[in-house]
């Protein structure tokens, strides 16, 4: 403690004790105030003048010599004067003779301190004894600190009997806070045999004497629906009281429960006032709440007001709000894109430890969002993750190596660290290892060995991996171990267990003749069975299946694919809807201005989203794939031919230039059309937008 300031303190007192009363302040005289010490100390600690204080000072003095309640005031005086060593021993002297005469009060002091140990050195035994002796001596409070302490074993063996003894004691000799802690456990009977009734007699008792929390903790056990003592009216009465006192937990309470109107007539604005009034005072669960009602439709969507709520959050210190405050700057979904600022959120998440960060700002180094693409940083980050335990940093940075993208495919190493999640439990790593094994990366011998992974997958319960494994058998990956008849059984054990991708699956199978003898008629009639009772990955199929055709004996049909997409688009969502839509376009568009404008949208996208977009295109329309491309290498100084969609040499040059500037550009050697040539080049220019 600081004995300097201890020592200032304690010389004005002494200073006052040697002055005596002024000249003609009575203060042997019986008045109510020189007989009442809380009025002399008052006077003691005011701004009244020296003469008033030393009087005050001396009178209390004289009362301590036989007031034991005078002795306990003086002490606490000097103690909160900070006196010196001295001062402090007088203090305790006061104290222990105060206590030994009968103070209650002083005992509970004492025990605080030697439970502190901020005067005297820390006595936990000591602090437990004091309290006891205060407790036997019927001080509710000491007994509500006794139960406490027995119920936490704080220091002592926990004893739940003895504790709930002394908070009967407490609760009965009228202390509010006894009854509110009495009454809560009976409520929840947690601790003790619940009782309902007598836990609203006790906290009632409570809130009568004005208990915030006895009112808070009354009106939720009033309104709870399978409450014996139910009562809606004066639940709401509570906790109106409470929120009206000033209590932020009850208005928090009443603001969810006037948004709702589950148990109250519901009041959207003054719920939203009392949230507001919360967040502004810097309450972060009103904060969310506000969030939520903007995001739930509740109050109408604010962009702007949105961006203010997160960064409240942010600049308390929420780390989530700052990974998505980063998210809604690097895609300018309800702000200006700023792909720099999205970075700084994005590390100062990383930096209050969250558990999202990490991945973010990896990825931001990998594709160059709001600063230079460097791969070596972004795979130190994750190194640095993995060390940690993080499997999910495993499983991120073993798709960046098998895919190549962003650094030199590493396929050995991806294995290796998609191996490790999966000892470690991660279902996903069997998954993308099937993946793996299943595309050839190891070899044809080695595609046996995904039948494994995906048996593992399926144990732990993912029923997706049940339809890989039938589209394995169906497409004889496994040699002479497929078996056709098996891919079947499992794909309508997977529509039986209403698993969406099942359906779609067997739809492929009739589209194509895989197994069974082609029938494209029985394919729709499964998608559109499927897609009628509400499944949208069935819709999506049928969209697609109609824009793009299914071979020759099923053509592409622009005007059915529209059809279908008005008919199913209440089950897309809109990021879904948006990207159906602008396939659609992109399948049927065949003029230079509809190239153009399928750039437009491209370029409007956040950035995060782009790259798939480009390579979806390629599938859709080779020459609209090839006109933003040609802008893209035009907007990256790579290319200053004609922005045509026409594959010139110039522009096949441009490309391969684009390839060779990073990692896999040997995939482009493929052909500038190729699938793996797109994944690069979609890579390389998906920032430049």
């Amino acid at each position: 403690m600081n004995r300097s300031k201890l020592a200032s303190g304690t010389a004005v007192l002494i200073a006052l004790s040697l002055a005596g009363p002024a000249k003609g302040v009575a203060w042997a005289s019986s008045t109510d105030t020189d007989q009442n010490p809380s009025e002399l100390v008052k006077i003691v600690k005011s701004e009244a003048s020296a003469t008033e204080r030393s009087g005050a000072l001396t009178r209390l003095e004289q009362l301590a010599t036989t007031d034991p309640d005078a002795k306990r005031r003086l002490a606490e005086l000097y103690l909160a004067g900070e006196g010196v060593d001295g001062e402090a021993a007088k203090a305790l002297t006061l104290l222990e003779e105060a206590g030994a005469e009968g103070s209650t009060a002083a005992l509970r002091k004492l025990a605080s301190l030697y439970r502190s140990g901020e005067v005297v050195e820390q006595d936990r035994d000591k602090a437990l004894e004091l309290t006891r002796q205060a407790a036997e001596l019927n001080d509710s409070w000491a007994q509500l600190s006794l139960s406490d302490t027995l119920r936490k074993g704080d220091g002592v063996e926990q004893d739940i009997e003895a504790a709930i003894s002394w908070l009967e004691k407490s609760a009965a000799a009228g202390n509010a806070s006894a009854q509110l802690r009495l009454g809560g456990f009976l409520a929840d009977g947690k601790l003790i045999p619940q009782d309902e009734a007598r836990a609203v007699e006790l906290l009632q008792k409570s809130a009568a004497k004005g208990n915030v929390g006895a009112k808070i903790k009354l009106a939720n056990l009033l309104m709870r629906a399978d409450a014996e003592e139910a009562n809606l009216e004066l639940g709401a009465q509570l906790l109106r009281e409470a929120a009206e006192s000033g209590d932020d937990k009850a208005k928090l309470r009443l603001a969810e429960l006037l948004l709702s109107g589950e148990l109250i007539e519901p009041d959207v604005d003054q719920g939203t006032a009392l949230l507001e009034e919360l967040s502004a005072g810097g309450d972060t669960a009103a904060t969310k709440a506000l969030l939520a009602l903007h995001s739930g439709g509740e109050v109408p969507e604010d962009g702007e007001r949105i961006v203010e709520l997160q960064t409240r959050l942010a600049d308390a210190g929420d780390a989530d709000a700052m990974v998505r405050l980063g998210e809604i700057y690097r895609d300018g979904i309800i702000v200006p894109a700023d792909l720099p600022r999205s970075l700084e959120y994005f590390r100062g998440a990383e930096e209050s430890g969250s558990s999202r960060a990490w991945r973010r700002v990896a990825e931001a180094a990998f594709r160059g969002f709001g600063e230079d693409a460097d791969s070596v940083k972004a795979v130190t980050i994750l190194r640095a993750e993995i060390d940690k335990g993080n499997l999910e940093a495993s499983i991120y940075l073993a798709g960046i190596l098998a895919a190549g993208d962003y650094v030199d495919a590493d396929l050995d190493a991806a294995r290796a660290l998609y191996e490790s999640a999966a000892e470690g439990g991660k279902v996903s790593a069997h998954k993308q290892l099937a993946r793996l094994y299943l595309a050839g990366a190891f070899g044809a011998a080695q595609k046996i060995n995904a039948r494994d992974h995906l048996t593992a997958a399926i144990d732990k319960g993912d029923e997706a991996s049940l339809v890989t494994l039938a589209t394995a058998h169906l497409n004889g990956s496994f040699g002479q171990q497929s078996d056709v008849q098996l891919g079947l059984n499992l794909l309508q054990e997977g529509r039986q267990k209403g698993i969406s991708s099942a359906t779609t699956t067997l739809a492929e199978v009739y589209f194509r003749g895989r197994g069974v003898g082609p029938d494209a008629e029985q394919a729709v009639r499964l998608l559109t069975e499927e897609a009628d009772r509400g499944d949208a990955a069935a819709a999506r199929a049928l969209i697609q299946a109609y824009r793009s055709g299914k071979g020759k004996s099923f053509p592409a049909s622009g005007p059915r694919a529209r059809a279908a997409l008005e008919k199913y688009a209440g089950l897309l969502n809109e990021a879904q809807k948006t990207r159906e839509v602008f396939l659609l376009d992109a399948r049927l568009a065949a003029s230079l201005a509809q190239y153009e404008q399928l750039e437009e949208k491209i370029a409007s996208l956040p950035v995060s989203q782009r790259r798939g977009y480009i390579e979806a295109l390629r599938s859709a329309n080779q020459n609209a794939y090839v006109y933003v491309v040609q802008k893209g290498l035009k907007k990256a100084g790579r290319y200053d031919g004609p922005i045509n969609g026409l594959l010139t040499s110039s522009t096949i040059r441009a490309i391969r230039e684009i390839c060779d500037s990073g990692p896999s550009g040997d995939r482009c050697r493929m052909g500038p059309l190729h699938s793996a040539a797109a994944k690069v080049v979609s890579a390389r220019l998906e920032a430049i937008y």
